[in-house]
């Protein structure tokens, strides 16, 4: 039993590595993102829904049988809570947990707050505290630059020796406001967890919640034995969750994380892992407690029990009742999470021309330049409704976006669209050869697209303002935008009879699939062209292919 501990703490490792260096290019842990609870709930009622529903069943499955495994081997929020917790006892090594207070009613409060964004059609409301969402948000807005910091200075020093081995990165800083909030975010559970642990868990977490439910009735749970305790409370005082009472000998399984501290910091073995079904258990607030084995093979007298021999063999009215009122419940909370998904962005989607599609005004010359432009959501977005109520902004898409055009966004979507990704084509552009945020994005926001495909798909539609262009206003030569579009969509008409050298440039918009890169090229500030974002994608045009011109007739050797 004791060795449990450590095959927890090795798995977890792992998979805090592998997580992490998902976010970082490496997709060897891509199946454990995939596998994290609250995006397995958004998947399942969109792109990819059959995998999702296998992996969230799985983990609804295993929950029930064992309990909460998934937050001490498998989230990596909890994880790196544990690592916090580590490296606090580093400094103060004598600290020691605290039992907590259930606030049952408290964390399903919390739920249901966050679930009320969820009915209106957004995930921003589970986005906020959604566990693994935030572990992402700290990798992007705090870990990234960090590491990119201490590797610009470790090829600094090691340049200085006269070596080059470390090659220096360029550092993307997310915007300012988001580099707060994490790292306010970031040092608020620090500070719970130096304090007492995984507070977090049993009071805020969404997933945290609904694992809570279904601990209740897991089949095998950590139990302490009566006979064997005597009160010593080195279990409580190693519980991170603070859910053990030495008192009344009994353990709170519904919060337990199934770290196994308390079993390894019992000299006595008096702390078990074993069957206990809910329809066997005792109905006394010792519930907890079980007989030692010796006590079990000697047949203790039936007075020394909490309860008569027939009241433990039958299940009672009341565990009747728990039981069938607890599934109706758990089946609200899940069906709540997750139903949303079924009802939002029934527009007709990537290929079609619904009522946000017909809103684009194709004709720029008389669109206002200072109109606020919508923002351009990623590709496979399919539409605004359909991302914004699977989107739990994790920002994995962002830091994996290679021009680093991805930015999580304020209030640009609206307050339901808080820290979702949007494109800032003022920083760079979608590049046209990259489809990696579509094949990434674990929640089903972003629907996988085909290279092929994600290269026809119009996610915007660039507008040209003539007043703002170097061209008009000042006579010179540019083309900068006409040089730089991968679709050719934006090509240069002579604008003047005196002047054929001046090319003014013109949109395509059946080309066009608003990529950005002709208004990050664009010299001119504000820019002359820039890309209004549509709210449901479109198919664009094929690219066209230029016929060459003027080519030598090589049929008798190079003419040279």
């Amino acid at each position: 039993m004791r060795k449990l501990r450590y095959v927890r703490i090795v798995c977890a490792a792992l998979v805090l590595l592998l997580i992490s260096g998902v976010f970082f290019g490496l997709t060897w842990g891509q199946p454990l993102v995939d596998a994290q609870f609250i995006p397995a709930l958004l998947r399942s009622t969109g792109a990819g829904w059959t995998v999702a529903i296998v992996l969230l069943g799985a983990l609804v499955l295993s929950t029930l049988i064992i309990g909460r495994w998934y937050c001490s081997f498998l989230c990596p929020f909890g994880i790196l809570q544990d690592v916090i917790s580590r490296i606090a006892r580093i400094f103060k090594p004598k600290h020691k947990f605290k039992p907590q207070p259930k606030a049952t009613w408290l964390h399903y409060g919390v739920l249901a707050l966050l679930l009320i964004p969820a009915f209106m059609g957004s995930a921003a409301g589970i986005a906020l505290l959604d566990p693994y969402s935030l572990f992402g948000r700290f990798i992007n807005s705090i870990f990234d630059p960090f590491i990119r910091e201490i590797n610009n200075l470790g090829a600094w020093i090691v340049s200085k020796t006269g070596h080059y081995w470390i090659v220096p990165v360029k550092i993307y800083w997310p915007p300012l406001w988001s580099m707060i909030l994490t790292s306010s975010i970031l040092l608020l559970v620090t500070a719970a967890v130096i304090w007492n642990g995984r507070v977090f868990c049993n009071t805020l977490c969404p997933a945290g919640a609904i694992l809570r439910f279904l601990a209740r009735f897991s089949i095998f749970q950590l139990r302490i034995t009566d006979t064997i305790c005597n009160r010593c409370g080195s279990c409580e005082r190693e519980c991170k969750t603070g859910c053990i009472d030495r008192k009344a000998k009994t353990i709170d399984f519904s919060r337990c994380v199934l770290c196994f501290n308390c079993v390894e910091a019992c000299h006595k073995d008096g702390v078990e892992f074993r069957l206990n079904p809910i329809w066997k258990r005792e109905t006394s607030s010792e519930n907890n407690k079980i007989e030692s084995p010796v006590e079990r093979a000697s047949g203790a007298p039936a007075s020394n029990r909490t309860q008569s021999s027939s009241e433990q063999s039958a299940p009672s009215s009341q565990h009747r009742r728990l039981f069938l009122r607890s599934g109706v419940i758990a089946t609200g909370l899940i069906t709540g999470a997750a139903g949303y998904g079924q009802g939002s962005g029934q527009g007709k989607g990537r290929h079609g021309h619904g009522r946000h599609g017909e809103g684009v005004p194709y004709d720029h010359s008389g669109f206002n330049y200072w109109e606020p432009l919508h923002p351009t959501l990623p590709p496979g977005a399919v539409d605004l409704d359909e991302f914004q109520s699977h989107c739990t902004a994790c920002q994995l898409c962002v830091n994996e976006c290679p021009t680093h055009a991805l930015v999580p966004g304020f209030l640009q979507l609206g307050i339901l669209g808080f820290q979702q990704p949007v494109f800032d084509f003022s920083r760079a552009y979608c590049e046209y050869e990259c489809n990696r945020c579509t094949q990434l994005c674990p929640t089903g926001a972003l629907t996988p697209l085909d290279l092929a495909v994600k290269k026809t798909t119009r996610i915007g539609l660039a507008h040209f303002f003539k007043g703002h262009c170097v061209v008009h206003t000042e006579g010179n030569e540019c083309g900068a935008c006409i040089e730089h579009c991968p679709t050719m969509a934006v090509t240069g008409k002579v604008y003047r009879s005196d002047r054929p050298d001046l090319l003014l440039p013109h949109v395509n918009p059946a080309l066009c699939i608003g990529c950005g890169i002709c208004q990050h090229a664009c010299p001119v500030e504000p820019e002359a062209i820039r890309v209004n974002g549509l709210t449901e994608h479109e198919t664009a045009e094929a690219k066209q292919s230029k016929p060459l011109e003027n080519v030598p007739d090589l049929s008798e050797g190079f003419p040279f």
